[in-house]
């Protein structure tokens, strides 16, 4: 973990820790203990992977086994009182390299007026699709890794974004029920290589390492969700996003202006007794680059 990347995560337990204290006057006042209001999950995963000749996912090409591939996440959250709640996730991994990282996946803080209207503001999880907002959460996922054509490094969607948003759901009656999520602030989209880059590259040629891991800023974010679900289990929902992508100047990239460069997902999603079937398409409209489409079908 960087510096920067420590800095940043020590402001966030401050903060998260100022929200749970400050909480704790007020759950004496209304009754709610504190100490029992806290609870703490632990979720991880383990893998083995071989690809050849490239690097993908668990495998570092080449076609040799690989067993470094172990994910953990810590998350911790607390009522103080009966209208706030606080939350926050870590998250630890080993990459195919063999690299050790460890990022904070969100910390905010959430009141709730009611089922209707519950204010978010800090590092909220972000809500993309199906999956935006429990990305490292491998036990509610049917595989180890997360369809790549909408969850991989396209700057479709992002662990949480900076800011603050509002969340709700309503019944509306005979089953069905409404949930929707409007947000904005700042957002960090994370850009690797695509399928494509990677099968035109060549069993002989490395991938940029400067490409790995580079992320996208993007400042004045909007956005929204919003889905419906029916009596018999399928949810159906939209997401959108955009704002002003910063363009790096050492690199000698461009950014664009707010509106310019957009975010689509369509999504639909059956939870039943016996199976679960999860199917996305996602589309981003690009200025510099060609513009990103993918679909992906899921079922277990």
């Amino acid at each position: 973990m960087s510096g920067g990347s420590s800095g940043a995560l020590r402001g966030w337990i401050c903060l998260v820790a100022a929200v749970w204290i400050g909480g704790a006057g007020q759950a004496e006042e209304t009754g709610t203990n504190l100490g029992e209001s806290v609870q703490i999950h632990g979720f991880g995963g383990w893998a083995f992977g071989s690809s050849s000749p490239w690097p993908y996912l668990t495998g570092r090409g080449g076609g040799e086994a690989e067993y470094e591939n172990g994910e953990f996440a810590l998350n911790i959250s607390a009522q103080p009182s009966n209208r706030l709640h606080v939350a926050a996730q870590f998250f630890w991994e080993v990459t195919p390299d063999g690299t050790e990282e460890i990022e904070m996946d969100y910390a905010f803080a959430e009141w709730s007026f009611s089922d209707r209207l519950r204010l978010r503001a800090g590092q909220v999880k972000f809500p993309f699709g199906i999956y935006g907002e429990i990305l490292d959460v491998g036990t509610l996922r049917p595989f180890f890794t997360l369809p790549q054509s909408i969850y991989g490094d396209n700057e479709l969607e992002s662990e949480a974004y900076l800011g603050l948003g509002v969340t709700g759901s309503k019944d509306l009656g005979s089953g069905w029920r409404l949930a929707y999520d409007i947000y904005g602030g700042g957002l960090d989209l994370e850009v690797g290589e695509s399928l494509t880059d990677i099968f035109e590259g060549g069993a002989e040629e490395e991938l940029p390492g400067d490409e790995q891991g580079r992320r996208e800023k993007v400042e004045n974010l909007v956005g929204g969700r919003i889905s419906f679900t029916s009596p018999s289990g399928i949810s159906l929902g939209l997401s959108v996003h955009t704002g002003e992508v910063l363009g790096d100047e050492a690199q000698g990239e461009a950014g664009s202006s707010w509106g310019e460069e957009v975010s689509y997902g369509l999504f639909v999603e059956y939870l039943g007794d016996l199976w679960q079937i999860r199917s996305e398409v996602g589309y981003r409209r690009d200025l510099d680059d060609p513009d990103f489409q993918g679909v992906y079908l899921e079922a277990g």
